[in-house]
């Protein structure tokens, strides 16, 4: 009998049946059906998370973080007070039933191979709802939203962008007693779906002004890379706590002066499809921001 505790580092892989699956439209995308309560829902995207989690911890990266459908689980705790013990209980009672008998390799071999169907799955549900969203944000026009970024995403990969769009067209981020903001969502989404790799890549004002001004209401992953990162960034530069805090002020106040070019270059970066434009809402300085709107059919 091999048993891997769902609760434990590089131990976490708990594979499900593929017919439960399959059946059940697969995590997230089912969160609203009336075919699966939401405890069912959250055992099946606690058992995906662990086996991807398990396929990236021994050296089989996956085009989708586990880390994303980790943070799924939590949202169901959130908002459904699903049990944890209850999945990871009914998990551990899968995972021994469908390797009864198995070598450790073969057990093994059997966690990679569902990581793999739950990456696959994955995409496919976030291809679709791309493309709905995709279909909407063409045919209306207007500010960037949070549909075009995915689309923008999923079509060019490029988390640098939409990262110093985010933060540049919300200075300061959100209050901090106030209401979400649905870019500054997404930005806590985005980064842990590139994870601590795809972090680095980001530019210095993106990491400064995410450690400096919150962005997104609650998502400690997020928050953990984004910051392991400022303190990564700060060994590499040899920084103490004084060079820290005078580097912060220089990165915001470089970003401050070239608001006004910046949007010129933002509308480059984004493409034709896309107008960009430096506001400054009553003169005030260091309070403009750069808004960029999809132009609609007739390129208004």
């Amino acid at each position: 009998m091999h048993s891997f505790d769902l609760m434990r580092g590089w131990r976490s892989a708990v594979p499900v049946a593929a017919a439960l699956l399959v059946g059940a439209a697969y995590p997230a995308g089912a969160a609203n059906s009336d075919e699966i309560s939401p405890q069912d829902l959250a055992n099946t995207t606690l058992e995906c998370a662990s086996a991807m989690k398990f396929s990236e911890d021994n050296g089989e990266p996956l085009r989708f973080s586990s880390a994303v459908l980790f943070e799924e689980f939590l949202e169901l705790e959130r908002k459904h007070g699903v049990s944890r013990e209850i999945a990871a209980k009914w998990a551990q009672q899968q995972f021994d039933t469908l390797t009864a008998g198995k070598t450790e390799s073969a057990a093994e071999d059997y966690v990679f191979d569902l990581a793999v169907m739950c990456e696959e799955l994955t995409i496919e549900r976030e291809d679709r709802r791309i493309a709905a969203e995709r279909q909407q944000a063409h045919e209306q026009g207007g500010e960037i939203n949070v549909p075009f970024l995915r689309q923008h995403m999923a079509a060019n990969r490029n988390p640098r962008l939409i990262a110093d769009y985010i933060v540049d067209r919300h200075p300061g981020g959100k209050g901090r007693m106030g209401d979400p903001i649905p870019e500054g969502e997404y930005l806590g989404e985005l980064v842990v779906e590139i994870g601590k790799l795809g972090v680095q890549a980001l530019s210095d004002a993106a990491i400064v002004a995410m450690i400096t001004d919150p962005f997104w209401q609650y998502n400690p992953p997020a928050t953990r890379l984004v910051t392991e990162e400022y303190q990564r960034r700060l060994r590499v530069m040899k920084f103490n706590a004084r060079d820290a805090q005078a580097w912060a002020g220089r990165v915001q106040a470089e970003r401050r002066s070239e608001m006004e070019s910046m949007a010129a270059r933002s509308a480059e970066r984004w493409g034709s499809s896309v107008k960009c434009t430096n506001v400054a809402p009553n003169g005030l300085e260091g309070k403009s921001y750069t808004s960029c709107r999809v132009l609609d059919r007739y390129g208004q």
